[in-house]
Formats: structure tokens, sequence, C-alpha cells
């Protein structure tokens, strides 16, 4: 695609297709296309779109290079698109909680007044899925701002959250890592993130026996590179599925409403990290979550 055919877009295109646009036009356009750049910013409603439309043109009127641009010409690339990302998912799912939340509860409560039997109707588990998307776009929105860093034993709060959260399946799962295990790094963080892969786990392996059942969380660090694998021996993941995971929507669950992966992600890379998501050798799936600490 062409730069004015990719200006165009950014003009009269949908949002997320100029964002789109946006990243493909970062390493295209000069100084010639300011004048442009600016007439499309200042028409733009977007925040969102508008914040990155302005980062471009920030770009081209300080094109210095940092030393690590030189070195790694992507990095900057990949950074920019991130932070794109990052401040659409804030705008977004800020604008849509700030509108909505009001209602939420307001319907909630109209509708165990006036529906028969409400806990057991068809509006219920209606209201409920709304509830979730509701609480799932909250859990999104937290995952570009919890990335207070604090000193924590990483061991002593998995062991905790299997304990208080997972004690019903505590008998099949297993943690192998050191004890103490410190780092310095966001626990909100990395509790959307552990708490997402080791969900789904338990949702793997249900379809076994209880006493068939296996879960293994390992803890390793290598320098200031640390990570947290969930395998799990439950009937693992085709590759079309796997490609898709990480896109909001994407389940394998009808119940579901896919967003847990997608939030997941998003948090891991607010830390500069990253998720693999595989078949384990020894059947199952494995979930590897991977960040940096500091």
């Amino acid at each position: 695609m062409s730069k004015q055919e990719l200006l165009e877009i950014l003009e009269n295109g949908l949002s997320s297709e100029k964002l789109v646009a946006i990243a493909k036009l970062r390493d295209l356009v000069d100084r010639e296309d300011l004048i442009h750049l600016r007439r499309i910013a200042e028409n733009e409603v977007d925040m969102f779109v508008k914040n990155a439309i302005n980062r471009i043109i920030n770009k081209i009127n300080s094109p210095q290079l940092s030393e690590i641009e030189v070195i790694n010409p992507e990095f900057n690339t990949v950074e920019f698109n991130k932070k794109v990302k990052a401040e659409a998912i804030e705008w977004v799912s800020g604008t849509i909680l700030h509108e909505l939340s009001k209602y939420v509860a307001q319907i909630q409560l109209e509708a165990k007044a006036e529906v028969k039997d409400y806990h057991t109707s068809r509006i219920k588990n209606k209201i409920d899925k709304f509830i979730e998307v509701f609480d799932a776009i909250s859990d999104l929105k937290k995952a570009n701002n919890l990335n207070n860093f604090i000193n924590f034993d990483l061991h002593d709060y998995i062991q905790d959250c299997i304990e208080q959260e997972y004690n019903e399946h505590s008998d099949y799962i297993t943690l192998i890592g050191a004890k103490p295990f410190n780092i310095n790094s966001s626990k909100g963080l990395i509790s959307l993130v552990f708490k997402n892969g080791l969900k789904n786990a338990v949702e793997a392996v249900s379809i076994k026996s209880i006493e068939g059942r296996r879960i293994f969380i390992i803890l390793g660090n290598k320098n200031s590179e640390y990570w947290i694998s969930i395998i799990d021996n439950g009937p693992g993941l085709t590759e079309a599925l796997k490609s898709k995971f990480f896109n909001i929507g994407i389940t394998t669950k009808e119940s579901h409403i896919g967003f847990g992966l997608a939030i997941a992600e998003q948090a891991i890379q607010t830390l500069n990290g990253s998720i693999d998501l595989n078949n384990s050798d020894k059947g199952g799936v494995e979930f590897k979550m991977c960040w940096r600490s500091i």
C-alpha cells in the first residue's frame, strides 16, 4: 500500500484502520508530509489516534536516533506500536467504563426487583455475561497501569494464590522453584497474567478424572530475566487455534467471552515481557510468561 493510500485511510478510515496505517506510515513519511499530518491531527476526534499521529510528527521534527535505535532500527518501531496500542486500549476502555459504570448496578438491581425467580432466570444469565464483559474491560485497562514495582517473594505469592483461590485443585498442582524467590516487579501485572494461565490449565485438565489431573508451575530466572511456566496434561492446542489465541473474543469455551489471554498479553507487554503458548512434549499445554525484573 502506498504512502498516499495510507494517508487517505488516516483521514477517512475507521479508528482500527487508522492505527494499522499509522504503524506502516511511521517510516514512510518525511518533512514534506508535515503540513498534511498536522491537518489530519487537528481534525482527528479519537484522542489515541491523535496522539499516535503527533508521535509521528515529533519523530519527523526530531530525527536523531538513540544508540539502541542505531544498533537495532526495529526497536523504535516496536516500541512505537506498543505505545500506540496501549494508548488505544487506555482510551477506549476508559471511555466504555466511564459511560457504562453508572448503569451496570442499576440494571442488576431493577432486574432483581422486577423479574420473578430472578436467580434462576435467563435474564440473570444475560446480565452476568454483561458484567463479565464489563469486568474484563476493567482488567484490560488495569493491564496498562499496574506497573508499580515492589520487592516480594514470588514463591510465597503463588503458593498463597493456590491456597486461597484454587484450594480445591491443590492436590494436583505442584509448585517447583527456589524458596524464597525474591523479585522486584509489578505484583498486579504478574497476577493478571499468572491467574489467567492457571485458570486455563485448571479448565484444560477438568476433562480428566481428579486422579489423572496434573499441573506443574515452574519458577525460573537467569540474571534479570524471570519466567513462570504452567504445564498441564490436558488435550493441548491445535496450531490454528494457537495462532488466534491472543485476539480479543477468541475462546475454546462456549461460556467464555475470550478476553483472558488478550488481557494477559497486554499485561506482560507492559512489563516488556512475552507469553509463549505451546504444546508440551509430555502432552497438554505449556503457558510460559517471561519478563525482566529491575
